[in-house]
């Protein structure tokens, strides 16, 4: 229950932990194994952030795309009209 206690998280996150750890004891302490530690959290923050790496340089790369081909729109249009 120290760990719970100690750890940097929201307190509205530790409480119900801690209702259940007091409440159910050795359920509670495996429940909380099972579910309440910060390893799937850290493993889904990772995934979520090399997903958004990947679309910041998608996007990154069609932003450049895009800057190129309307440069390339107003040449032709300029030549046109000559």
């Amino acid at each position: 229950m120290l760990k719970i206690y100690g750890t940097s998280t929201n307190s509205a996150m530790k409480m119900p932990w801690i209702i259940v750890i007091l409440a159910f004891p050795i359920l509670g302490i495996l429940i909380y194994l099972l579910f309440g530690r910060s390893i799937v959290t850290r493993n889904v923050k990772k995934r979520f952030n090399s997903i958004e790496e990947s679309y910041k340089n998608l996007f990154l790369r069609m932003k450049t795309f895009l800057m190129r081909l309307k440069i390339r729109i107003s040449i032709y249009i300029t030549s046109s009209i000559i």
